[in-house]
């Protein structure tokens, strides 16, 4: 099946428990490479890898390595790391997981990258299941584990590659796709990038890279890049008019969730309902509404895809209720997507008090953006800050958690600061009638919700 890959037999991945490297190891799997890997962090994923017969370590395999002819590493790994020192050291072919999701991309007729500092998993979710209920069979690989394919790697034919195509360190600029997507460009990632204006003309090469045609929401700012840019977005936004795909006369209903009209260049196209909350939803759903029809899929499996979608995994996902308080988490680790889940939660349960348990995601996007994020924050009811989920990154206060602490205890009265370990405690202190609570970030916080919310879920 891949070509590029075909000298190569026996694969081992460093980092193999990430979301991403995951995914590509099923897909290796099942394309019958020999596949096998480490990482620190394992146990969430080490079951499904060994249903696969990968075999997985939670510290370096050497052996493994030995065994090996190709070694990959994901982006969050050091050059340091001892075991890609020892493989180079050894003679192994190295790569990073950029590289190997392009040789994996090669293969395939038609490729769909969906990238943007917000929204892409939802855009990959949504353009994925669409395509599934077309029949169009493609492989998907996306960010978050998804319901309709009961992960987040789907290995299907060979004319279609959906994959969710990360920024950081330029990853994405290893891919060549034919149709690509830039749902929004924010600061982030600065600890990389170091200027804003270096992010967006990553994003613009990005765009550049695609061969048939790119869909970039209004807002990215990349009106100068070619002829083969069709822009999307909702009416009310302050950007205006651009042409392309449009969300007009936008209604929620009964349930709390979006119905609007679809215009593509002032032609009307078709009437949409989501079965996702949050209006920033619409938007998600013009990027796939657009990419699906440019692959002439009809309005009606649209309609019906997106009206059917479940959202991702951490996505606003309600995951208990106790005695009428929702539980739910959400992957929101950055101030425009915390703000976005505010409104959200404002939107569904506009009488409720929101409890707000923030665990920040690394020390430099945290002091890199520390005003938004006080600014953001302040808008719960109640605030409970768990320490900073380092990451790939060694502790500096002015991008910790009790940093932001400090700048609520003496203005924010319902403040606290709570170990991870005290997360239950803390969840029975604020936990009440009338609130809705909500666990917030991309660290270690979502699994130890999980962990609380089942003592709940009665």
């Amino acid at each position: 099946m891949f070509n590029n890959l075909s000298k190569y037999k026996n694969i081992y991945l460093i980092g193999i428990g990430g979301i991403s490297m995951s995914g590509i190891a099923v897909l290796l799997s099942k394309s019958n490479f020999n596949v096998s890997g480490s990482d620190k962090n394992i146990e969430k994923v080490r079951d499904k890898l060994m249903q696969y017969g990968i075999n997985v370590y939670s510290s370096p395999c050497f052996d493994m390595i030995d065994k090996c002819d190709l070694v990959c590493y994901t982006g969050a790994v050091k050059e340091d790391d001892i075991e890609i020192i020892y493989a180079r050291k050894n003679g192994k072919k190295v790569v990073e997981r950029k590289d190997i999701l392009a040789l994996i991309s090669q293969n395939y007729d038609k490729v769909i990258a969906i990238s943007g500092s917000h929204g892409k998993t939802t855009i990959t979710s949504l353009v994925g299941y669409t395509f599934m209920l077309s029949g169009l069979n493609p492989t998907i690989h996306v960010g978050a584990n998804v319901p309709f394919i009961g992960g987040n790697m789907y290995v299907g034919g060979n004319k279609f590659f959906i994959t969710e195509a990360c920024e950081y360190r330029d990853s994405f600029l290893s891919l060549t796709p034919s149709v690509s997507v830039v749902s929004n460009i924010d600061r982030e990632h600065l600890d990389y990038f170091k200027t804003f204006c270096r992010e967006v003309a990553s994003f613009r090469k990005f765009v550049t890279n695609s061969t048939c045609v790119s869909f970039v929401h209004a807002s990215a700012k990349l009106n100068e890049v070619d002829n083969k840019t069709i822009y999307y977005g909702s009416e009310n936004k302050e950007y205006g008019d651009s042409g392309g795909y449009v969300a007009k006369n936008i209604t929620t209903d009964k349930d709390g969730k979006c119905v609007f009209d679809v215009y593509y260049n002032n032609d009307y196209v078709y009437k949409f309902k989501l079965n996702l909350y949050g209006r920033h939803n619409i938007d998600n759903a013009l990027a796939s509404i657009a990419v699906c029809r440019y692959y002439g899929i009809k309005n009606e499996v649209i309609y019906k895809a997106l009206s059917t979608f479940i959202q991702a995994e951490s996505r606003f996902e309600q995951i208990a209720e106790w005695h009428g308080v929702p539980f739910i988490c959400d992957y929101a680790h950055h101030p425009s997507e915390i703000l976005a889940t505010y409104e959200t939660c404002k939107q569904v349960y506009a009488d409720k008090k929101i409890v707000c348990f923030y665990q920040p995601h690394t020390y430099s996007r945290t002091s890199t953006l520390f005003r938004d994020f006080v600014s953001v924050l302040s808008l719960f009811d109640y605030l409970i800050l768990l320490p900073t989920y380092s990451a790939r990154e060694k502790y500096d206060f002015l991008g910790s958690a009790m940093r932001l602490y400090n700048k609520f205890k003496a203005s924010k009265s319902n403040t606290l600061y709570c170990p991870l370990n005290l997360l239950d405690t803390a969840v029975e202190k604020f936990c009440s009638d009338n609130s809705v609570v909500l666990f917030l970030g991309a660290g270690d916080i979502q699994q130890k919700a999980r962990e609380v919310a089942n003592a709940y879920d009665k």
